[in-house]
Protein backbone atom coordinates (compact mmCIF):
# COMPACT_ATOMS: atom_id res chain seq x y z
CA UNK A 1 0.00 0.00 0.00
CA UNK A 2 1.04 3.94 -0.35
CA UNK A 3 2.52 6.06 2.22
CA UNK A 4 -0.33 8.91 1.92
CA UNK A 5 -2.73 9.16 4.78
CA UNK A 6 -6.01 7.30 4.66
CA UNK A 7 -9.46 9.21 4.49
CA UNK A 8 -11.40 7.71 7.11
CA UNK A 9 -15.09 8.66 8.04
CA UNK A 10 -15.92 8.21 12.04
CA UNK A 11 -19.90 7.91 12.66
CA UNK A 12 -19.83 7.97 16.46
CA UNK A 13 -22.36 9.80 18.95
CA UNK A 14 -20.33 8.68 21.91
CA UNK A 15 -17.27 10.92 22.77
CA UNK A 16 -15.80 8.80 24.39
CA UNK A 17 -15.77 5.87 21.89
CA UNK A 18 -14.68 8.51 19.47
CA UNK A 19 -12.19 9.19 21.62
CA UNK A 20 -10.71 5.55 21.79
CA UNK A 21 -10.94 5.37 18.41
CA UNK A 22 -8.88 8.18 17.64
CA UNK A 23 -5.78 7.27 20.06
CA UNK A 24 -5.46 3.89 18.88
CA UNK A 25 -5.05 4.91 15.36
CA UNK A 26 -3.06 7.59 15.89
CA UNK A 27 0.84 7.73 13.85
CA UNK A 28 2.67 4.59 15.17
CA UNK A 29 5.86 4.55 13.67
CA UNK A 30 6.18 3.33 9.97
CA UNK A 31 2.44 2.01 10.01
CA UNK A 32 -0.62 3.63 7.59
CA UNK A 33 -1.74 6.81 9.12
CA UNK A 34 -5.31 7.87 9.14
CA UNK A 35 -6.99 11.17 8.64
CA UNK A 36 -10.07 11.07 11.20
CA UNK A 37 -13.21 13.10 10.26
CA UNK A 38 -15.66 12.73 12.74
CA UNK A 39 -19.35 12.93 12.87
CA UNK A 40 -22.54 11.96 15.01
CA UNK A 41 -25.33 11.91 12.96
CA UNK A 42 -25.82 9.74 9.93
CA UNK A 43 -27.09 12.79 7.90
CA UNK A 44 -23.99 14.76 8.96
CA UNK A 45 -22.07 11.40 7.73
CA UNK A 46 -23.95 11.60 4.13
CA UNK A 47 -23.53 15.51 3.65
CA UNK A 48 -19.47 14.46 4.01
CA UNK A 49 -19.50 11.81 1.46
CA UNK A 50 -21.19 14.43 -0.88
CA UNK A 51 -18.27 16.53 -0.13
CA UNK A 52 -15.03 14.37 -0.55
CA UNK A 53 -13.90 10.88 -0.70
CA UNK A 54 -13.58 8.54 2.06
CA UNK A 55 -11.08 5.34 1.65
CA UNK A 56 -13.03 3.81 4.93
CA UNK A 57 -15.79 4.17 7.02
CA UNK A 58 -16.16 3.25 10.78
CA UNK A 59 -20.07 3.03 11.72
CA UNK A 60 -21.46 2.29 14.93
CA UNK A 61 -25.15 0.95 14.60
CA UNK A 62 -26.54 3.40 17.28
CA UNK A 63 -26.67 7.19 16.41
CA UNK A 64 -29.38 9.78 17.44
CA UNK A 65 -30.95 9.72 13.82
CA UNK A 66 -30.87 5.67 12.87
CA UNK A 67 -30.73 2.24 14.89
CA UNK A 68 -29.70 -0.95 13.92
CA UNK A 69 -28.44 -3.24 10.58
CA UNK A 70 -30.80 -0.14 8.90
CA UNK A 71 -27.76 2.22 9.23
CA UNK A 72 -25.48 0.18 7.07
CA UNK A 73 -27.60 0.38 4.28
CA UNK A 74 -28.73 3.97 4.24
CA UNK A 75 -24.86 4.99 4.74
CA UNK A 76 -24.13 2.44 1.95
CA UNK A 77 -26.24 3.97 -0.39
CA UNK A 78 -24.88 7.35 -0.01
CA UNK A 79 -21.70 5.70 -1.29
CA UNK A 80 -22.08 2.31 -2.82
CA UNK A 81 -18.01 2.16 -3.18
CA UNK A 82 -16.96 2.98 0.27
CA UNK A 83 -15.87 0.08 2.73
CA UNK A 84 -18.29 -0.23 5.72
CA UNK A 85 -16.31 -1.30 8.97
CA UNK A 86 -18.94 -1.66 11.82
CA UNK A 87 -17.72 -0.72 15.87
CA UNK A 88 -20.84 -1.30 17.94
CA UNK A 89 -21.98 -2.19 21.24
CA UNK A 90 -24.00 -4.98 20.30
CA UNK A 91 -22.97 -8.51 21.39
CA UNK A 92 -26.28 -9.98 20.04
CA UNK A 93 -25.70 -13.38 18.45
CA UNK A 94 -25.63 -13.13 14.48
CA UNK A 95 -24.70 -9.01 14.66
CA UNK A 96 -21.51 -9.47 12.88
CA UNK A 97 -23.06 -12.16 10.53
CA UNK A 98 -25.86 -9.72 9.55
CA UNK A 99 -23.92 -6.89 9.75
CA UNK A 100 -21.50 -8.29 6.52
CA UNK A 101 -24.55 -9.82 4.94
CA UNK A 102 -25.82 -6.25 4.49
CA UNK A 103 -22.65 -4.96 2.91
CA UNK A 104 -20.01 -4.02 5.70
CA UNK A 105 -16.85 -5.56 5.50
CA UNK A 106 -16.35 -6.51 9.10
CA UNK A 107 -17.86 -5.82 12.66
CA UNK A 108 -15.98 -5.63 15.89
CA UNK A 109 -17.34 -5.21 18.78
CA UNK A 110 -16.99 -2.06 21.44
CA UNK A 111 -14.46 -2.79 24.57
CA UNK A 112 -13.24 -6.14 23.03
CA UNK A 113 -10.36 -4.65 20.42
CA UNK A 114 -7.22 -3.59 20.69
CA UNK A 115 -4.94 -1.08 18.48
CA UNK A 116 -3.27 -3.69 16.60
CA UNK A 117 -6.66 -5.07 16.06
CA UNK A 118 -8.45 -1.67 14.41
CA UNK A 119 -5.86 -0.64 12.36
CA UNK A 120 -5.40 -4.36 10.61
CA UNK A 121 -9.22 -4.62 10.47
CA UNK A 122 -9.72 -1.32 8.67
CA UNK A 123 -6.81 -2.18 6.21
CA UNK A 124 -8.37 -5.48 5.76
CA UNK A 125 -11.48 -3.65 5.24
CA UNK A 126 -10.52 -1.41 2.45
CA UNK A 127 -8.89 -4.42 0.30
CA UNK A 128 -12.14 -6.84 0.91
CA UNK A 129 -14.40 -4.09 -0.87
CA UNK A 130 -11.65 -3.50 -3.54
CA UNK A 131 -11.51 -6.91 -4.27
CA UNK A 132 -15.66 -7.40 -4.39
CA UNK A 133 -15.60 -4.00 -6.91
CA UNK A 134 -12.91 -6.11 -8.72
CA UNK A 135 -14.72 -9.29 -8.66
CA UNK A 136 -18.12 -7.13 -9.37
CA UNK A 137 -16.60 -5.81 -12.54
CA UNK A 138 -14.82 -8.85 -13.87
CA UNK A 139 -18.68 -10.36 -13.19
CA UNK A 140 -20.10 -7.77 -15.42
CA UNK A 141 -17.43 -8.08 -18.11
CA UNK A 142 -18.14 -12.26 -18.41
CA UNK A 143 -21.72 -11.31 -18.65
CA UNK A 144 -20.91 -8.79 -21.32
CA UNK A 145 -18.81 -11.20 -23.06
CA UNK A 146 -21.49 -13.74 -22.85
CA UNK A 147 -24.03 -11.25 -24.63
CA UNK A 148 -21.19 -10.73 -27.51
CA UNK A 149 -20.78 -14.49 -27.46
CA UNK A 150 -24.62 -14.68 -28.33
CA UNK A 151 -24.61 -11.94 -30.60
CA UNK A 152 -21.56 -13.03 -32.78
CA UNK A 153 -23.47 -16.63 -33.34
CA UNK A 154 -26.16 -14.84 -34.55
CA UNK A 155 -24.70 -12.25 -36.41
CA UNK A 156 -21.81 -14.68 -37.95
CA UNK A 157 -24.79 -17.26 -38.62
CA UNK A 158 -26.86 -15.06 -40.46
CA UNK A 159 -23.45 -13.48 -42.67
CA UNK A 160 -22.80 -17.38 -43.64
CA UNK A 161 -26.12 -18.23 -44.29
CA UNK A 162 -26.66 -15.74 -47.19
CA UNK A 163 -23.76 -16.47 -49.35
CA UNK A 164 -23.98 -19.94 -48.71
CA UNK A 165 -27.49 -20.34 -49.73
CA UNK A 166 -26.70 -17.93 -52.95
CA UNK A 167 -23.50 -20.49 -53.92
CA UNK A 168 -26.05 -23.35 -53.37
CA UNK A 169 -28.71 -22.02 -55.61
CA UNK A 170 -25.93 -21.12 -58.13
CA UNK A 171 -25.01 -24.88 -57.91
CA UNK A 172 -27.96 -26.08 -58.35
CA UNK A 173 -28.68 -23.67 -61.20
CA UNK A 174 -25.28 -25.29 -63.17
CA UNK A 175 -26.76 -28.86 -62.36
CA UNK A 176 -27.31 -30.57 -65.74
CA UNK A 177 -26.19 -28.00 -67.82
CA UNK A 178 -22.83 -27.54 -69.81
CA UNK A 179 -20.18 -28.38 -67.24
CA UNK A 180 -17.95 -25.79 -69.14
CA UNK A 181 -17.27 -23.06 -66.95
CA UNK A 182 -17.06 -20.49 -70.67
CA UNK A 183 -20.73 -21.81 -71.78
CA UNK A 184 -22.47 -18.45 -71.84
CA UNK A 185 -25.80 -19.45 -69.86
CA UNK A 186 -23.48 -20.47 -66.75
CA UNK A 187 -21.66 -17.04 -66.82
CA UNK A 188 -23.83 -15.33 -64.43
CA UNK A 189 -24.59 -18.38 -61.80
CA UNK A 190 -20.35 -19.15 -61.87
CA UNK A 191 -20.36 -14.80 -61.06
CA UNK A 192 -22.52 -15.47 -57.79
CA UNK A 193 -20.41 -18.31 -56.48
CA UNK A 194 -17.63 -16.32 -57.18
CA UNK A 195 -18.87 -13.47 -55.87
CA UNK A 196 -20.49 -14.97 -52.24
CA UNK A 197 -17.34 -16.56 -52.04
CA UNK A 198 -15.21 -13.74 -51.91
CA UNK A 199 -17.78 -12.60 -49.14
CA UNK A 200 -17.66 -15.49 -47.02
CA UNK A 201 -13.45 -15.43 -47.13
CA UNK A 202 -13.88 -11.51 -45.85
CA UNK A 203 -15.95 -12.73 -43.41
CA UNK A 204 -13.36 -15.11 -41.98
CA UNK A 205 -10.88 -12.81 -42.37
CA UNK A 206 -12.89 -10.32 -39.86
CA UNK A 207 -13.27 -12.82 -37.69
CA UNK A 208 -10.04 -14.02 -37.27
CA UNK A 209 -9.04 -10.41 -37.07
CA UNK A 210 -11.21 -9.81 -34.01
CA UNK A 211 -9.72 -12.60 -32.14
CA UNK A 212 -6.21 -11.81 -32.51
CA UNK A 213 -7.34 -8.26 -32.11
CA UNK A 214 -8.91 -9.51 -28.53
CA UNK A 215 -6.46 -12.33 -27.71
CA UNK A 216 -3.19 -9.58 -27.74
CA UNK A 217 -1.86 -12.64 -30.88
CA UNK A 218 -1.86 -9.31 -33.80
CA UNK A 219 1.48 -8.91 -35.24
CA UNK A 220 2.87 -5.70 -37.04
CA UNK A 221 5.59 -5.65 -39.53
CA UNK A 222 6.65 -2.29 -38.86
CA UNK A 223 8.48 -0.22 -41.46
CA UNK A 224 8.80 3.67 -42.66
CA UNK A 225 5.49 3.91 -45.02
CA UNK A 226 5.14 7.01 -47.31
CA UNK A 227 1.58 7.68 -45.54
CA UNK A 228 0.56 10.12 -49.06
CA UNK A 229 1.20 6.67 -50.73
CA UNK A 230 -1.41 4.75 -48.73
CA UNK A 231 -3.68 7.35 -48.85
CA UNK A 232 -3.68 7.26 -52.80
CA UNK A 233 -3.88 3.82 -52.39
CA UNK A 234 -6.90 3.49 -50.62
CA UNK A 235 -8.53 6.43 -52.70
CA UNK A 236 -8.00 4.53 -55.82
CA UNK A 237 -9.40 1.15 -54.54
CA UNK A 238 -12.24 2.61 -52.82
CA UNK A 239 -12.98 5.01 -56.34
CA UNK A 240 -15.27 2.14 -58.01
CA UNK A 241 -17.44 1.50 -54.90
CA UNK A 242 -17.84 5.35 -54.56
CA UNK A 243 -18.59 5.58 -58.14
CA UNK A 244 -20.99 2.76 -57.48
CA UNK A 245 -22.88 4.61 -54.87
CA UNK A 246 -23.26 7.82 -56.69
CA UNK A 247 -20.47 9.18 -54.04
CA UNK A 248 -17.18 10.73 -54.93
CA UNK A 249 -13.34 9.84 -52.87
CA UNK A 250 -10.89 13.20 -52.32
CA UNK A 251 -7.53 13.04 -51.23
CA UNK A 252 -6.47 15.43 -48.46
CA UNK A 253 -2.66 15.68 -48.89
CA UNK A 254 0.31 18.47 -47.75
CA UNK A 255 3.18 18.73 -49.72
CA UNK A 256 6.58 16.35 -49.71
CA UNK A 257 6.73 13.07 -48.62
CA UNK A 258 5.52 12.38 -44.72
CA UNK A 259 6.85 8.92 -43.38
CA UNK A 260 5.34 6.74 -40.36
CA UNK A 261 6.74 4.30 -38.57
CA UNK A 262 3.67 1.63 -39.22
CA UNK A 263 2.37 -1.90 -40.42
CA UNK A 264 1.47 -0.80 -43.94
CA UNK A 265 -1.28 -3.40 -44.64
CA UNK A 266 -2.48 -2.75 -41.61
CA UNK A 267 -3.44 0.94 -41.49
CA UNK A 268 -4.47 0.60 -45.14
CA UNK A 269 -7.45 -1.55 -43.75
CA UNK A 270 -8.11 1.05 -41.04
CA UNK A 271 -8.59 3.63 -43.74
CA UNK A 272 -10.57 1.35 -45.75
CA UNK A 273 -12.87 0.19 -43.07
CA UNK A 274 -13.34 3.92 -42.41
CA UNK A 275 -13.62 4.37 -46.11
CA UNK A 276 -16.44 1.96 -46.65
CA UNK A 277 -18.27 2.95 -43.50
CA UNK A 278 -18.85 6.66 -44.50
CA UNK A 279 -20.03 5.33 -48.27
CA UNK A 280 -22.03 2.68 -46.88
CA UNK A 281 -24.24 4.50 -43.99
CA UNK A 282 -24.38 7.66 -46.09
CA UNK A 283 -27.19 8.57 -48.64
CA UNK A 284 -26.01 8.97 -52.36
CA UNK A 285 -23.42 12.31 -53.15
CA UNK A 286 -21.36 12.15 -50.09
CA UNK A 287 -18.22 13.32 -50.79
CA UNK A 288 -15.73 11.01 -48.85
CA UNK A 289 -12.00 12.94 -47.57
CA UNK A 290 -8.98 10.91 -46.72
CA UNK A 291 -5.84 12.64 -45.77
CA UNK A 292 -2.88 12.58 -43.94
CA UNK A 293 -0.32 15.04 -42.20
CA UNK A 294 2.47 15.53 -39.98
CA UNK A 295 1.50 16.53 -36.73
CA UNK A 296 3.41 17.39 -33.36
CA UNK A 297 5.92 14.82 -34.36
CA UNK A 298 3.60 12.07 -35.39
CA UNK A 299 1.15 11.52 -38.35
CA UNK A 300 -2.18 11.86 -38.05
CA UNK A 301 -4.63 9.85 -40.94
CA UNK A 302 -8.31 10.78 -41.04
CA UNK A 303 -11.66 9.32 -43.16
CA UNK A 304 -13.98 12.72 -43.08
CA UNK A 305 -17.10 12.96 -45.01
CA UNK A 306 -20.24 15.59 -44.85
CA UNK A 307 -23.08 13.17 -44.55
CA UNK A 308 -25.80 12.75 -42.15
CA UNK A 309 -23.34 12.45 -38.86
CA UNK A 310 -23.70 10.27 -36.20
CA UNK A 311 -25.69 10.57 -33.06
CA UNK A 312 -24.46 11.20 -29.40
CA UNK A 313 -25.67 8.44 -28.01
CA UNK A 314 -24.38 6.31 -30.74
CA UNK A 315 -20.84 7.59 -31.12
CA UNK A 316 -19.69 5.74 -27.85
CA UNK A 317 -21.30 2.19 -29.05
CA UNK A 318 -20.59 2.27 -32.54
CA UNK A 319 -16.72 0.87 -32.14
CA UNK A 320 -18.53 -2.19 -29.67
CA UNK A 321 -18.02 -5.95 -32.46
CA UNK A 322 -21.39 -6.50 -33.95
CA UNK A 323 -22.99 -3.26 -33.39
CA UNK A 324 -24.13 -1.78 -36.54
CA UNK A 325 -25.27 1.86 -37.07
CA UNK A 326 -28.86 2.29 -39.23
CA UNK A 327 -28.10 3.03 -42.72
CA UNK A 328 -28.97 5.95 -45.00
CA UNK A 329 -32.06 3.92 -45.98
CA UNK A 330 -32.96 2.59 -42.80
CA UNK A 331 -30.96 -1.15 -42.49
CA UNK A 332 -27.80 -1.62 -41.30
CA UNK A 333 -25.19 -2.97 -43.74
CA UNK A 334 -22.17 -5.43 -43.04
CA UNK A 335 -21.39 -7.27 -39.81
CA UNK A 336 -20.52 -4.69 -37.54
CA UNK A 337 -16.94 -5.61 -37.35
CA UNK A 338 -15.11 -2.85 -39.30
CA UNK A 339 -15.51 -0.39 -36.57
CA UNK A 340 -14.13 -2.78 -34.06
CA UNK A 341 -11.38 -4.28 -36.07
CA UNK A 342 -10.09 -0.12 -37.05
CA UNK A 343 -9.95 0.86 -33.48
CA UNK A 344 -8.26 -2.70 -32.61
CA UNK A 345 -5.48 -2.17 -35.09
CA UNK A 346 -4.75 1.38 -34.86
CA UNK A 347 -4.56 0.36 -30.66
CA UNK A 348 -2.13 -2.49 -31.42
CA UNK A 349 0.07 0.70 -33.32
CA UNK A 350 -0.43 2.78 -29.89
CA UNK A 351 -2.41 5.21 -31.18
CA UNK A 352 -6.16 5.83 -30.10
CA UNK A 353 -9.21 6.88 -33.01
CA UNK A 354 -11.26 9.88 -31.74
CA UNK A 355 -14.30 10.53 -33.77
CA UNK A 356 -15.99 14.11 -33.97
CA UNK A 357 -19.38 14.28 -35.47
CA UNK A 358 -23.29 15.87 -34.68
CA UNK A 359 -25.80 14.95 -36.41
CA UNK A 360 -26.61 16.38 -40.56
CA UNK A 361 -22.64 18.01 -40.11
CA UNK A 362 -20.87 14.79 -41.47
CA UNK A 363 -18.16 12.29 -39.36
CA UNK A 364 -14.25 12.76 -39.27
CA UNK A 365 -12.75 9.62 -37.44
CA UNK A 366 -9.15 10.22 -36.83
CA UNK A 367 -5.70 8.85 -35.39
CA UNK A 368 -1.94 9.65 -34.79
CA UNK A 369 0.70 6.81 -35.33
CA UNK A 370 4.50 7.45 -34.62
CA UNK A 371 6.44 9.18 -37.65
CA UNK A 372 9.63 8.12 -39.06
CA UNK A 373 12.82 9.45 -37.23
CA UNK A 374 14.98 8.99 -40.80
CA UNK A 375 15.08 12.67 -42.63
CA UNK A 376 12.23 13.83 -44.54
CA UNK A 377 12.44 14.40 -47.82
CA UNK A 378 11.53 18.71 -48.32
CA UNK A 379 10.68 20.75 -51.73
CA UNK A 380 13.00 23.48 -52.38
CA UNK A 381 11.42 24.58 -55.03
CA UNK A 382 7.74 24.25 -57.12
CA UNK A 383 6.06 25.39 -60.00
CA UNK A 384 2.89 24.10 -61.64
CA UNK A 385 1.19 23.83 -65.05
CA UNK A 386 -2.30 23.65 -65.82
CA UNK A 387 -3.12 21.92 -68.98
CA UNK A 388 -6.69 21.64 -70.20
CA UNK A 389 -7.13 17.82 -69.01
CA UNK A 390 -4.12 17.79 -66.51
CA UNK A 391 -2.56 19.48 -63.48
CA UNK A 392 1.09 19.07 -63.02
CA UNK A 393 3.38 19.96 -60.34
CA UNK A 394 7.20 19.74 -60.22
CA UNK A 395 9.31 19.89 -57.06
CA UNK A 396 13.01 19.64 -56.92
CA UNK A 397 14.25 17.08 -54.14
CA UNK A 398 17.61 16.96 -52.91
CA UNK A 399 18.60 16.62 -56.95
CA UNK A 400 15.43 15.07 -58.06
CA UNK A 401 12.05 16.05 -59.56
CA UNK A 402 9.02 15.32 -58.65
CA UNK A 403 6.44 15.49 -61.07
CA UNK A 404 2.57 14.70 -59.97
CA UNK A 405 0.39 14.47 -62.92
CA UNK A 406 -3.41 15.15 -61.99
CA UNK A 407 -5.85 14.08 -64.40
CA UNK A 408 -5.79 12.67 -67.84
CA UNK A 409 -2.43 11.59 -69.72
CA UNK A 410 -4.40 11.33 -73.23
CA UNK A 411 -3.31 12.82 -76.41
CA UNK A 412 -4.55 16.33 -76.57
CA UNK A 413 -2.05 16.89 -73.81
CA UNK A 414 0.97 15.12 -75.44
CA UNK A 415 3.11 18.18 -77.04
CA UNK A 416 2.90 20.61 -74.12
CA UNK A 417 3.89 17.70 -71.53
CA UNK A 418 6.75 16.69 -73.29
CA UNK A 419 8.02 20.77 -73.44
CA UNK A 420 7.49 20.92 -69.94
CA UNK A 421 9.59 17.87 -69.06
CA UNK A 422 12.39 18.81 -71.35
CA UNK A 423 12.96 22.53 -69.05
CA UNK A 424 12.53 20.23 -65.93
CA UNK A 425 15.08 17.85 -66.88
CA UNK A 426 17.60 20.80 -68.48
CA UNK A 427 17.42 23.42 -65.81
CA UNK A 428 16.77 21.48 -62.54
CA UNK A 429 17.59 17.32 -62.86
CA UNK A 430 17.21 14.55 -65.16
CA UNK A 431 16.32 12.35 -62.12
CA UNK A 432 12.64 12.08 -62.86
CA UNK A 433 10.02 10.50 -59.93
CA UNK A 434 6.75 10.81 -62.06
CA UNK A 435 4.00 10.57 -59.44
CA UNK A 436 0.54 9.09 -61.32
CA UNK A 437 -1.38 8.71 -57.83
CA UNK A 438 -4.07 11.56 -59.05
CA UNK A 439 -3.97 9.69 -62.47
CA UNK A 440 -7.25 8.87 -63.97
CA UNK A 441 -6.73 7.78 -67.71
CA UNK A 442 -3.54 7.18 -70.10
CA UNK A 443 -4.31 6.58 -73.67
CA UNK A 444 -1.49 5.35 -76.69
CA UNK A 445 -0.34 8.76 -76.49
CA UNK A 446 0.03 9.72 -72.75
CA UNK A 447 2.52 5.81 -72.85
CA UNK A 448 4.27 7.54 -75.50
CA UNK A 449 4.98 10.61 -73.65
CA UNK A 450 6.74 8.14 -70.61
CA UNK A 451 8.81 6.77 -73.26
CA UNK A 452 9.66 9.93 -74.55
CA UNK A 453 10.55 11.14 -71.04
CA UNK A 454 12.80 7.92 -70.27
CA UNK A 455 14.29 8.16 -73.25
CA UNK A 456 15.27 12.39 -72.84
CA UNK A 457 16.42 11.56 -68.78
CA UNK A 458 18.51 8.71 -69.74
CA UNK A 459 20.46 10.62 -72.56
CA UNK A 460 21.31 13.14 -70.15
CA UNK A 461 22.62 10.85 -67.59
CA UNK A 462 19.51 10.30 -65.18
CA UNK A 463 16.70 8.14 -65.47
CA UNK A 464 12.46 8.08 -64.55
CA UNK A 465 10.74 5.87 -62.33
CA UNK A 466 7.14 6.02 -61.68
CA UNK A 467 5.46 6.11 -58.62
CA UNK A 468 2.14 5.52 -57.06
CA UNK A 469 -0.25 4.05 -60.07
CA UNK A 470 -3.20 3.64 -59.59
CA UNK A 471 -4.22 -0.13 -60.00
CA UNK A 472 -6.24 0.44 -63.72
CA UNK A 473 -3.09 2.28 -64.91
CA UNK A 474 -0.48 -0.12 -63.65
CA UNK A 475 -1.89 -2.89 -65.32
CA UNK A 476 -2.73 -1.12 -68.79
CA UNK A 477 1.23 0.00 -68.45
CA UNK A 478 2.45 -3.64 -67.29
CA UNK A 479 0.42 -5.64 -70.45
CA UNK A 480 2.52 -3.78 -73.14
CA UNK A 481 5.40 -4.31 -71.05
CA UNK A 482 6.78 -0.79 -69.86
CA UNK A 483 7.06 -1.74 -66.34
CA UNK A 484 9.61 -4.09 -67.56
CA UNK A 485 11.76 -1.03 -68.80
CA UNK A 486 11.03 1.41 -66.43
CA UNK A 487 11.37 0.75 -62.86
CA UNK A 488 7.97 1.96 -60.44
CA UNK A 489 7.48 1.68 -56.93
CA UNK A 490 4.07 1.85 -55.01
CA UNK A 491 5.52 4.80 -52.46
CA UNK A 492 7.29 8.02 -53.69
CA UNK A 493 9.64 7.90 -50.56
CA UNK A 494 10.68 4.65 -52.40
CA UNK A 495 10.89 6.10 -56.04
CA UNK A 496 12.81 9.05 -55.04
CA UNK A 497 15.51 6.74 -53.08
CA UNK A 498 15.95 4.58 -56.25
CA UNK A 499 16.97 7.97 -57.64
CA UNK A 500 19.91 8.29 -55.31
CA UNK A 501 23.50 8.61 -56.90
CA UNK A 502 24.78 5.03 -56.62
CA UNK A 503 28.05 6.39 -54.10
CA UNK A 504 30.28 3.39 -55.68
CA UNK A 505 29.73 4.54 -60.04
CA UNK A 506 30.33 8.20 -58.70
CA UNK A 507 33.53 6.86 -57.27
CA UNK A 508 33.72 4.81 -60.66
CA UNK A 509 33.52 7.85 -62.66
CA UNK A 510 35.42 9.95 -60.80
CA UNK A 511 38.79 7.93 -60.96
CA UNK A 512 38.42 7.79 -64.52
CA UNK A 513 38.40 11.79 -65.03
CA UNK A 514 41.68 11.41 -62.97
Amino acid sequence: MGTDPLELLLVEDDPKDALLIAHMLADHGGERRFNITKVTWLEEAVSKLREKHFDVAVLDLKLPDTQGLDTITLLQKADPLLPILVFTGWDKEGTAIQAVQRGAQDCLIKGRVEAGLLRRALLYAIERKNLTERLVRQNERLRELDKLKSEFVSVVTHELRTPLTAIQISLSLLDGTDRSLDAPENKDAIEMIQRNTDRLIKLVGQVLDVSRIESGRLQLQIQDVDVAAVVSEVACLMAPQARKHGSRIVTELTDGVVLAQCDREKITQVLVNLAQNAINHNAQGVTVRIGAQACNGAVEMWVADDGKGIDAEEQHRIFQPYYQVQGAAGSSKGTGLGLAIARGLVGAHKGRIQLDSAPGKGARFSFRIARSPREEWKSERTQAWALKELKLTAESIRGRVKLALDGRLISSEHHGLVEIVQVLLNEWSPCLVIDMSACRQIDSRGIGFLFECHAMAVEMGGGIVLACMPPNIRKVLDSIGLLSSIPSHLELSSALRALEPDPAKQKGDHDGQR
